[in-house]
């Protein structure tokens, strides 16, 4: 069901959380009591490996074992626990919602766990920049809260230093937050010193950047990086058909170039290309190809039109011979390019460039024998134009018949078309 740009879901809920978390491209929060299920944490795993900032929060309890949250922070995750592990305990961190890009949050009865899915839940996924803005508020506000979880235990420094948003517009404001523990000095690259030991700064970005945050106790010394990339918004430098309109069965080239694109698809069968290319198509009907660029926070389109005009077929044809012949015909087209005045439409150029030529010809006489009046129709003359002697016996009939043939066998000796015609005549009635 959806209202709103909004979708809410009953079943199969652990299948709709896994495939809004794969869709996440820049910035995932979590705020989870207990987060059990490996699928689910692999997930985030696998996008803290492709760069997505991934701030997990959960509950202090030992349902969840720090140890299984090792893979993540070492994919450059990080992972919090607030408050204590007694669902009984006031304040206990009983939440189950996630951020995703500033965009979306996904929120609802479902718990993180591997039982979850056997109960009667529920989650709604809200589309709303504003919304998700206040649930990543509050995300803020519990990792200031609680302790972040560290595996390097050279010494007792703990850092928990982040970018809300590591994905921005050049010329945008970054605010870097961090938290301290069992450290006297900090300091952040192209930053310098900084006191308190927790606390926040803005940092205008024009390029990617990072940023290492060093914590140092005497001799003692930890550090974390940020890594903040600007936004590379998808271009599609050019997309083009060698053709705008062909005969059918005839191929064309598509062609393209694309920068700063995650992937790209061109639809009608094409699929998923590199960012330049072409490729030969062959088009049925009109058709519309769409090259889609899908970038790391929108996408960009283009299309371009291709006419396809029918194959020309011949059904019926008549030549100036004493019948009516039905003609079956398979026409091609010869490839070379000739001059020609033939015009399709508005379209000249190649496409009307090309000359049918007849590869299979039958021909049929749909009628009865001509008659003598009909001949001489045929011709524009006049019956006694074609008139023979008479002839008495009628054995010599087919001397007569063969006497008219042979007479228009000589007017037409320059049409194939109307000498196979006489010759299909001659055929059928033995003259």
């Amino acid at each position: 069901m959806s209202f709103n740009d909004h979708q809410s879901h009953f079943e199969n809920i652990r299948e709709q959380l896994a495939s809004e978390l794969k869709r996440a491209r820049h910035t995932i929060f979590a705020a989870v009591a207990w987060l059990t299920d490996e699928y689910l944490l692999d997930i985030l795993t696998n996008k803290a490996s492709e760069g997505v900032s991934i701030q997990l929060i959960i509950s202090g309890s030992h349902y969840n074992e720090k140890s299984r949250f090792r893979s993540l922070t070492d994919a450059g995750g990080e992972v919090y626990t607030v408050g204590g592990g007694d669902v009984i305990n006031d304040r206990f961190m009983h939440n189950k919602f996630c951020v995703i890009d500033y965009k979306k949050v996904v929120t609802g009865s479902f718990n993180w766990t591997k039982n979850a899915s056997t109960n009667e839940e529920n989650i709604v996924v809200i589309n709303d920049e504003r919304i998700a803005y206040q649930y990543s508020e509050k995300c803020i506000e519990l990792i200031k809260r609680g302790e972040v979880i560290d595996f390097d235990s050279s010494n007792e420094i703990r850092i928990s230093f982040f970018a809300p948003k590591t994905l921005v517009d050049s010329a945008e404001s970054v605010k870097l937050e961090w938290k301290v523990e069992n450290a006297t000095e900090v300091s952040i690259s192209n930053i310098g010193q900084l006191q308190p030991i927790s606390g926040s700064h803005s940092v205008k970005i024009n390029q990617d950047m990072t940023f290492v945050l060093t914590a140092t106790d005497g001799e003692f010394k930890k550090s974390k990086t940020v890594f903040v990339r600007t936004i590379r918004y998808p271009k599609i430098l050019s997309f083009a058909a060698s053709e705008k309109a062909i005969v059918r069965g005839i191929s064309l080239k598509l062609s393209w170039s694309v920068e700063n694109a995650k992937r790209i698809e061109i639809d009608n069968g094409v699929g998923q290309v590199e960012a330049n290319g072409e490729k030969q198509v062959s088009p049925v009907c009109d058709t519309f190809f769409t090259l889609t660029a899908y970038g790391e926070t929108q996408n960009a389109t283009k299309s371009v039109k291709v006419v396809v005009f029918p194959l020309p077929t011949i059904t019926d044809i008549s030549i100036p011979v004493p019948t009516k012949i039905r003609l079956e015909t398979d026409i091609g087209l010869f490839e070379n390019k000739v001059p020609t005045s033939l015009q399709l439409g508005n379209v000249k150029n190649d496409i009307i460039q090309r000359v049918p030529k007849i590869d299979f010809i039958f021909s049929d006489i749909q009628t009865n024998p001509p008659t003598i009046q009909e001949i001489a129709s045929s011709l524009r003359k006049q019956a006694h134009d074609l008139t023979m002697p008479y002839v008495e016996k009628t054995g010599k009939l087919n001397l007569f018949k063969s006497a008219i043939l042979d007479r228009l066998q000589i007017a037409f000796k320059n049409d194939w078309r109307a000498s196979q015609v006489i010759s299909q005549i001659r055929k059928t009635y033995g003259i």
